[in-house]
């Protein structure tokens, strides 16, 4: 609510043009529902959640109302296969759904700064993620090797993101609204190993990181690609009660794009790494 300022000295003279008044209610309700089985070299779970939101506006300076259900499953698998006692495969599913909140929803204009201003979208729809993961671990305790290795996949329906329209003096419209094709990639992978008749042990893996990301610029989509493939090392030395060390170097190579800004793309190489230790 906007004031301006009266005979009193104050701020107390209320824009009725400037000023909205609501009343936001929330119901949510999750029921869900999982099984599990145990066996002796595998374990499964399924399950799944029902979302089930009803949100309700009340414009209290228009006397209009807003009502907005959003229903969704939120399915969850769990797959964990071990062959051996060291060594186990898992898979992993899990669905999510965000509803949007009471500032992207109601459809009123945040003029407090002129040159950005944001204005509600009535007709969001909720977001979905799906998200996969997979491990692979298996370690041989009388070498003392052994190999980790992860992949994790998300992908979205209905994403949220931003949409700007810009004028010719520079001032920005925006709002919040849906859009597909956003996805993540992230694989780590590390083989370990300790030198015959030494406390030390070494380690090195391929790592890579995938994102796309989107959002709209004057109503065209503008897509964000950012990749990056590594490669990483380590040496640690573990000595009970007296001290443990531990250095991790990494190499990466770094490629970014913009559909739209082709000058915002970039590649190059990227070092990195990080050094701990302590002394009993």
């Amino acid at each position: 609510i906007s004031n301006i300022i009266s005979n009193t000295g104050k701020y107390d003279q209320t824009i009725d043009s400037l000023s909205n008044s609501f009343t936001f209610n929330r119901i949510i309700n999750s029921p869900g529902i999982n099984f599990k089985w145990n066996k002796k070299k595998i374990n499964l779970s399924l399950g799944t959640t029902v979302g089930i939101n009803r949100f309700i506006q009340q414009n209290n300076t228009d006397s209009e109302s807003y009502t907005y259900n959003f229903t969704n499953v939120f399915p969850q698998a769990s797959i964990n296969y071990k062959p051996k006692p060291n060594t186990s495969l898992r898979f992993n599913y899990n669905g999510s759904g965000t509803a949007p909140s009471l500032e992207q929803l109601q459809p009123i204009r945040d003029n407090l700064d002129p040159l950005n201003q944001f204005i509600g979208n009535p007709d969001l729809k909720q977001s979905f993620q799906h998200r996969f993961s997979t491990s692979f671990n298996s370690y041989n305790v009388l070498k003392q090797k052994g190999i980790y290795t992860s992949l994790n996949y998300s992908v979205w329906q209905n994403a949220f993101t931003q949409s700007s329209i810009v004028d010719n003096v520079g001032r920005r419209t925006y709002n919040t609204v849906n859009t597909d094709g956003n996805y993540s990639l992230n694989l780590y992978s590390t083989y370990n190993f300790t030198i015959p008749d030494t406390k030390w042990q070494l380690g090195f893996g391929p790592t890579a990181n995938i994102t796309r990301s989107s959002d709209f610029i004057n109503n065209q989509k503008n897509v964000n690609n950012n990749n990056r493939l590594g490669f990483e090392f380590s040496v640690n030395q573990y000595i009970k009660d007296k001290y443990n060390f531990n250095i991790q170097p990494n190499i990466g190579y770094i490629k970014s794009s913009s559909s739209i800004n082709k000058s915002a793309s970039a590649s190059f190489w990227q070092l990195g790494g990080w050094l701990s230790g302590n002394i009993h």
